[in-house]
């Protein structure tokens, strides 16, 4: 798995887009809170907590009549004012096979808590990132295309980047032979750079490392970056199993991630590719 292709559709009926179980680590052992489900019909997503994990396609519809709908300023970014950088993607970027389409699919939803990390923030930060990151461009950080606006022009539909072959998850699941000396070279070129700009990443790993055709590592997903010595409390930032243990935005939490990388690197090139990776590009 790569990047996915994703298109901005409005369905009449309504489509299950997502379903997340969610857990309690403050058990021990951990236990089942919710599975967090997310429907998307005529351009809204609806959302529904259900209590539990085991269900069929008929139910998943029942469901749908007691989902909750999704208010738009929640996951959706407003466009930035006038004068403020914001480059809008080409008409054909949502056609592009070479394209990627980020928008945000909003399945961690709660009502009561609807001014606590809103996913509208985390985009707007992100397109604002990748601006400046458009502006001071970089082999080994993707390459960021514009904003694709919503129907009513009022907010961000989502943000467009180039597309690329896998990321490195992908590539040693499917034994895909590439240089892991070099990428990790790579993405400490891409890392120096982004902080040579005043941020840090916060969020490097494996699903976050893609590679290019001619397996070139390149860094993607911005929203968890964020201004060096700036707080991390209440902002999105690191993935599960990949974890700086952070408050505060640093160019160490990026090395100590990469380092984990590299030793996860370490661990399963050798067992699903073998040493002679090393040797090819």
């Amino acid at each position: 798995m790569g990047q996915s292709q994703c298109q901005v559709s409005e369905p009449s009926e309504p489509r299950l887009v997502l379903t997340s179980d969610v857990w309690r680590f403050d058990k021990d052992p951990e236990e089942f809170a919710f599975t967090a489900m997310l429907w998307e019909q005529n351009g809204d997503f609806y959302h529904y907590r259900r209590e539990e994990r085991d269900s069929d396609a008929d139910a998943d519809l029942e469901l749908f009549q007691k989902a909750i709908l999704v208010p738009r300023d929640y996951y959706l970014a407003r466009l930035p004012p006038p004068g403020a950088p914001a480059t809008r993607a080409p008409s054909t970027a949502l056609a592009d096979p070479n394209v990627f389409f980020k928008r945000t699919e909003p399945i961690m939803y709660d009502p009561t808590h609807t001014e606590k990390c809103r996913p509208a923030d985390d985009q707007a930060d992100e397109m604002r990132i990748c601006e400046e990151l458009r502006q001071n461009p970089h082999p080994n950080i993707c390459r960021y295309l514009g904003y694709v606006p919503t129907l009513d022009g009022n907010s961000i539909a989502g943000l467009c980047f180039e597309r690329h072959e896998m990321n490195l998850d992908s590539a040693v699941e499917d034994n895909f032979s590439f240089n892991a000396t070099a990428v990790i070279e790579d993405v400490r070129s891409g890392l120096d750079h982004l902080h040579s700009l005043g941020y840090a990443h916060n969020d490097i790993n494996p699903g976050n490392i893609v590679l290019t055709k001619t397996g070139l590592a390149v860094i993607i997903d911005f929203d968890s970056c964020h201004k060096i010595g700036e707080s991390l409390r209440g902002k999105k930032a690191g993935t599960v199993n990949w974890d700086h243990q952070s408050e505060i935005s640093l160019p160490e939490n990026d090395y100590h991630l990469l380092r984990e990388v590299e030793k996860w690197l370490a661990e399963n090139v050798r067992e699903t590719h073998g040493l002679e990776n090393e040797d090819s590009r």
